[in-house]
């Protein structure tokens, strides 16, 4: 028996809505350029406490921390992904990344050898959003040869705060959600796209969290049958726009042996375009990342995710080009 894969809409009753939380959130999360704070934490520093602060900022802090002082130069490679993977199990369970099954992400640019490879696997600039985990760590190992890659992060929380007071009927429908495509990498016998629809922010037991991916939106959308009309991508471009806001975007840049950690509910991440110009391999920009499965808050069970399952033979690549003019 083989799975049917028709487009059909998704049905709405089959997303519990929760309610919009209508009064502005007064928390650490909820912080702006001017107001935040990157807790440095250095060599010297033990392990038990390091780990300690890394959790306290990330579940009930700002949302996020930079580390600096990993001596890069003193350690190979593969050691430096077992220091860093080591870090990361203090935190949470390491997920699969993509269908490949990779728990320790590569990000470095591979577009030269596969023109579809997913975002953590090109050089292209990226508009925020989140990953599918409860944490993600970045580590930085070598940066771009002609520039780029600045990393960005902006807390949804103040996002939601501004929506509120500015936009709530954008709110609304954010909470609302969207059907999401799930760029090549579904199960066997998954439609192409969730078959409900995942909110943007959610609100349980009190706790604000976020979900977002524009292209996954625009293209989900549209390969269940319903592409999104003028008003619709208005709704999404008001959101966006708020989250670029200079006041609430900072912007800086991960030197070799700094890495951040954050809250995947409540910081979403970006970065600029970079360019490695002619650089060989082992002279690409190259970060390490981590998706870690850890309970940091009560979440609506469409934003939860547990990472991609790895599916044989396959690599984490998708053409856009029949559903949507823009890739993420």
């Amino acid at each position: 028996m083989t799975a049917s894969l028709e487009v059909r809409p998704a049905q709405d009753s089959e997303t519990p809505a929760t309610p919009v939380f209508a009064t502005p959130i007064r928390h650490p999360s909820a912080w702006t350029v001017a107001i935040s704070a990157r807790r440095r934490i250095t060599r010297s520093t033990s392990l038990r406490p390091f780990v300690e602060e890394i959790r306290r900022q990330v579940e009930d802090g700002r949302g996020f921390v930079l580390l600096r002082g990993l001596p890069v130069e003193d350690y190979s490679k593969d050691d430096l992904g077992l220091i860093f993977w080591g870090i990361g199990t203090h935190l949470g369970r390491g997920l699969s990344q993509s269908v490949m099954g990779d728990r320790l992400g590569h990000v470095k640019d591979f577009s030269r050898e596969d023109p579809g490879a997913r975002a953590y696997r090109n050089k292209q600039e990226l508009s925020p959003h989140t990953d599918s985990c409860d944490l993600v760590g970045l580590l930085c190992l070598r940066n771009a040869q002609a520039g780029g890659g600045v990393s960005r992060l902006t807390s949804a929380i103040s996002v939601h705060n501004a929506l509120l007071a500015e936009n709530p009927d954008v709110l609304a429908a954010l909470y609302r959600g969207y059907v999401r495509h799930r760029r090549g990498e579904e199960q066997p016998g998954e439609l192409p796209y969730t078959p409900y629809r995942i909110p943007v922010y959610s609100n349980v037991e009190g706790k604000v969290s976020v979900r977002y991916v524009r292209s996954y939106i625009k293209a989900g959308e549209a390969a269940a049958g319903r592409p999104m009309g003028a008003a619709e991508r208005a709704i999404i471009d008001t959101f966006e726009a708020v989250t670029k806001r200079p006041e609430l975007m900072l912007e800086f840049t991960l030197q070799p042996g700094e890495a951040y950690f954050i809250n995947n509910y409540t910081i979403l991440h970006a970065r600029t375009a970079f360019d490695d110009g002619d650089a060989p391999d082992d002279a690409r920009r190259h970060l390490l990342r981590l998706w870690l499965d850890t309970p940091v808050r009560p979440v609506h069970p469409y934003i939860r995710s547990r990472g991609i399952l790895p599916v044989a033979g396959r690599t984490p690549s998708f053409d856009w080009s029949s559903i949507t003019a823009v890739r993420h």
